[in-house]
């Protein structure tokens, strides 16, 4: 039996085109066997194209889906970016609404992007309910009234007549035959019995009906077999019809399990086959039917299949309702920890994810070590440690590989922090929670966790880390397919203080004590006391450490495209044609210089000049030759605010006249040196005493300055211009940091 499927290709995203150099025109190729395939039409000119199309097909095989995602170019013929292939049965199996499928590069070596799907049953609900209505119109016209049955006489007893031709003896048959179809009951109970009965008493009274009686009752044996049929249609109809009705209480049964999706497809096929053969039979007379082979047999494989559909239904409904108390219970423990736990409520949908082709080679080595199989040595490494300067688009690193983590079904936990709305006494009851929402096996060892221990939410971290996770996660980890991928992004961004102190004590000492299945990514600027804990001896047994400054002219080239992407949108919006399209995108480029949130606000400041977005980009233009800070307010405002946070969080005591003096001397500087200086370079141009060095205020600012600590000899840079240019501003005149121009 073949069930009817509902396919709807949604959109892609996050792929990786090899040779693409402006936006690509992209469709979708669906292939469900040798001869069915479908096509997704062509979106131009977008990366992340959104086709929401549905195809509906038939198949009564387990078959398998064949998705390539495609490029179209001017030469002929398509490019091929990725592929994937899953059977039909898997993704029924864990989709629950849409669904990310990755796609890898025809030689199947890397993934070059994903595909947002949508696979279901499909339901036609107003055919459904035209099949029944025509189903019981048919069966209203099935009438076993005394006419059909009487022409059926009536014709036999013609060829009784036409045998023996004697008037009296057609009298005397017909009679007979008469008198038993004027007993309505006879046709459906004894009827048959008494006629037999009567033949043969006429049988004994006229011997030349002894013929008669022969055919009369290979007749009535037929037309008894018939009327068993006819009854036993009837009897269908009516186990139809309840069933019928209890699969339209069952239909109206929430987020379904596929057990019962399943035999909802299957029985409104069989219905259909029904209502179909119905149709058919009830257009025929009772004479046909009665001289028609086989009908016996259908009917009565029909009323097998449908007993053996209504204990399936009943079955699934018992499945149903034990897979709704599982939720029920599990949504009662969610919500319990919720409350005991109070973990940081979070809300990710407006965060960004790279765009298409770019930060490719630091995502591919976070992959690697996200993922790749450890070797004996690396076991221990467990937390990845992703830093680099303020604005260089380290969350929407982050945010990208939480998506594809996502997508792979192995992503435990995503936390992001925020400036001066974050604590950090709340991380590790957090991280517990959404891995207990994670994972079945997890979720009921942090209950027991929570019941045992009255008030955990309130105990100190490493009391927490012990009950909440490293006791819980060492008990569940034979339930746990790895690597389960926990995401912390922007851990500089907690409060300061001794409980982030603790935490990042916790980062250093006891993450390496969890199973090697959960491996931690965790995103921040290199601030002072994240470098003094995270780099120490002791964390190089559970730590491993990127470095976003050792991408530089990576990313530099990936700003460049997301620029040229952005700014190619509005120039071909407002169709600007001479434009001089690349001396502007380089100057933009430059001025960029490494910095994503340089870049991101850039194109923030243009979008946002909805009447005149080309005026916006001239001042952009304008600001990047000359400097003018009276151009573009709205985005050196946003620059502004990082700094003032970042300043504000440094760790240097403004109150204290001595350190912002000593603060103002070396920025000071820093900034108007010809040529970048070293530490020891700035000591001696500044003839600081003995005992006191730049290296202290060096430090507190690696997440504006690049500084190599390993390297003490190496010059000192600042990352990028908007930072000197905001401390000699009128934005900071009025600030403790505030730099003479």
């Amino acid at each position: 039996m073949s069930t009817r499927y509902s396919l709807e290709v949604i959109g892609a995203r996050s792929w990786v085109p090899d040779h693409l150099i402006h936006d690509p025109d992209l469709y979708v190729e669906l292939k469900i066997d040798p001869d069915l395939s479908f096509r997704t039409k062509t979106i131009k000119g977008d990366v992340a194209p959104q086709w929401n199309e549905h195809f509906t097909f038939q198949s009564s095989v387990v078959i398998g889906l064949n998705i390539s995602l495609n490029c179209e170019s001017a030469e002929p013929g398509s490019t091929c970016i990725g592929t994937s292939s899953v059977p039909l049965t898997s993704l029924l199996e864990t989709l629950r609404g849409e669904a990310m499928l990755e796609v890898r590069s025809p030689a199947g070596q890397r993934v070059t992007g994903m595909v947002s799907i949508r696979l279901e049953f499909s339901r036609n609900q107003e055919k459904e309910t035209d099949d029944i209505f025509k189903a019981r119109k048919a069966i209203e016209q099935l009438t076993f009234s005394n006419s059909g049955f009487a022409d059926c006489i009536l014709k036999a007893t013609d060829i009784v007549s036409d045998i023996f031709g004697d008037t009296e003896i057609k009298s005397i048959t017909l009679r007979a035959m008469i008198n038993i179809i004027s007993l309505e009951v006879a046709l459906i109970d004894d009827g048959l019995k008494k006629f037999a009965m009567k033949i043969a008493r006429t049988t004994s009274t006229f011997p030349m009906l002894f013929l008669l009686a022969g055919a009369t009752a290979l007749l009535l044996k037929r037309m008894s077999n018939q009327i068993r049929v006819e009854r036993h249609v009837i009897d269908l109809v009516h186990l139809v019809e309840d069933i019928f009705d209890f699969f339209e209480c069952v239909d109206k049964i929430p987020e379904k399990i596929i057990y019962l999706q399943s035999k909802i497809a299957e029985f409104l096929k069989e219905v259909e086959d029904f209502c179909n053969f119905v149709a058919g039979y009830s257009a025929e007379s009772f004479i046909e039917r009665l001289f028609e082979c086989g009908l016996g047999q259908k009917v009565d494989n029909f009323r097998k299949r449908f007993n053996e559909l209504r204990n399936s239904l009943q079955q699934g409904v018992v499945l149903q309702t034990n897979f709704d108390n599982a939720c029920g219970n599990s949504r009662e423990k969610i919500t319990f920890l919720r409350h005991e736990l109070k973990p940081a409520e979070m809300d990710a949908s407006s965060r960004p994810i790279c765009l298409a082709g770019t930060r490719t080679e630091i995502l591919e080595e976070v992959y690697r070590w996200l993922f790749s199989a450890k070797t004996k040595k690396a076991a221990a490494e467990n937390v990845l440690w992703l830093n680099g300067p303020a604005g260089c688009g380290k969350s929407t690193i982050s945010m990208t590989i939480s998506e594809r983590c996502l997508s792979m079904g192995q992503r435990g936990a995503y936390l992001f922090f925020e400036r001066d709305h974050s604590q950090p006494n709340s991380v590790i009851r957090t991280i517990a929670f959404r891995l207990a929402c994670f994972n079945e096996a997890i979720r009921d060892k942090v209950v027991k966790a929570v019941e045992s221990n009255n008030g955990i939410a309130s105990s100190s971290l490493h009391t927490q880390f012990k009950k909440l996770l490293l006791e819980p996660l060492s008990a569940a980890k034979s339930s746990i397919r790895g690597p389960v991928i926990i995401i912390i992004d922007g851990l500089d961004k907690l409060t300061l203080g001794h409980t982030r102190d603790e935490l990042l004590l916790l980062i250093r000492e006891e993450f390496l004590r969890l199973p090697s299945t959960f491996r931690f990514l965790v995103t921040s600027h290199p601030d002072l006391d994240l470098l003094w804990i995270l780099t120490h001896p002791l964390t190089r047994r559970s730590l491993h450490h990127i470095s976003l400054s050792d991408f530089q002219t990576v990313t530099r080239n990936d700003i460049s495209r997301y620029i040229d992407h952005e700014m190619h949108r509005i120039i071909d919006t407002n169709n600007l044609q001479d434009w001089p399209w690349d001396e502007n995108m380089e100057l933009l480029s430059r001025a960029a210089d490494g910095c994503f949130l340089w870049a991101s606000l850039a194109v923030k400041h243009v979008r946002s000049r909805i009447v005149n977005p080309v005026a916006a980009l001239e001042d952009l233009l304008s600001y990047c030759r000359f400097g003018d800070r009276n151009l573009c307010r709205h985005m050196q405002a946003g620059l502004s605010d990082l700094y003032h946070s970042v300043l504000t969080n440094s760790g240097i005591s403004w109150d204290d006249d001595h350190e912002k003096e000593y603060f103002s001397r070396v920025l000071g500087l820093i900034i108007h040196a010809q040529e970048p200086l070293s530490i020891s370079a700035i000591d001696g141009t500044l003839e600081l005493p003995l005992g006191s060095s730049s290296r202290s205020i060096v430090f507190r600012l690696q997440s504006v300055l690049i500084y190599n600590h390993e390297k003490p000899d190496a010059p000192i840079r600042i990352f990028h211009k908007s930072f000197s240019d905001y401390l000699t501003s009128t934005d900071a005149a009025t600030e403790p940091w505030a730099i003479p121009s």
